[in-house]
């Protein structure tokens, strides 16, 4: 089995007398979807922040390829191939789609390339255009932001993380608040995304994570309560036992 490109060991977060996140170990390999879900509540997004860097653990370590990156930045963390969503929409409003992907490109583009106008110009157009076209939102580069579709933004969210060329992404609830089409469409372009990233996927809709994810780990009161293939998972009654009667679920594990 290859190395894992990223690994926590430990992880955790106190908020004064909260524990949100307590003593995670996770990992995450090349081309996989690994999903982490749980009930409302659970630490998943504490966790996600922690692995990307917006929010300091208080205790354990993270892991990029090997290399500690505890104490590094979120932008330390993006230059090293990490790249997030978040679960609120962070799509610029008054921009065409095609300018809000090329800001973030933009960032991807080392100093001494941007002392070349010119050059530096040219390789921001090309990672843009390559991005838009991943997520299939070519044909509305120069639509305004503020009048696409919620899922398109979540499209055009996605392709301003691409466009850093990242090698793993942290996906935040890429679903919240989709219709069901857009819910295929976006479920279908993340499974596609694997051929180019690893993948950690923070979702609420299990029967999504059921049918793409790889490995499945069960978060709740911020531990981990499972671990595995998605048949485990959905075998497993301490699973069943965290999500029963559970207030603001989507139900059960699928059969």
């Amino acid at each position: 089995m290859p190395e894992p490109v990223l690994r926590a060991r430990g992880l955790s977060k106190r908020f004064g007398g909260l524990i949100a996140v307590d003593n995670v170990d996770f990992e995450l390999y090349p081309h996989e979807i690994h999903s982490v879900i749980g009930p409302n509540g659970a630490g998943k997004s504490t966790f996600l922040a922690m692995l990307a860097g917006d929010l300091a653990p208080s205790a354990g370590s993270v892991m990029r390829a090997g290399r500690d990156v505890t104490g590094l930045t979120i932008q330390e963390r993006t230059r090293l191939g990490i790249g997030r969503t978040y679960q609120r929409s962070a799509v610029i409003p008054g921009f065409a789609a095609i300018d809000m992907v090329r800001l973030a490109a933009l960032h991807s583009v080392p100093i001494w390339r941007r002392l070349q106008p010119l050059a530096s110009l040219s390789l921001v157009r090309e990672k843009a255009d390559q991005a838009l076209g991943q997520v299939g939102l070519a044909g509305r580069r120069e639509t305004m932001t503020d009048i696409l579709s919620h899922g398109e933004r979540r499209r055009l969210e996605i392709a301003a993380v691409l466009a850093l060329g990242p090698q793993i992404l942290l996906l935040d609830e890429p679903l919240a608040g989709l219709g069901p089409d857009e819910v295929r469409e976006i479920a279908a372009l993340i499974d596609d995304l694997r051929q180019s990233c690893a993948i950690l996927l923070i979702e609420h809709d299990v029967d999504v994570v059921f049918a793409i994810a790889n490995r499945i780990t069960v978060l709740d009161n911020g531990r981990v309560i499972e671990s595995g293939d998605p048949d485990a998972i959905r075998r497993s009654a301490s699973v069943q036992e965290a999500y029963l009667g559970r207030e603001g679920e989507t139900g059960d594990m699928p059969t």
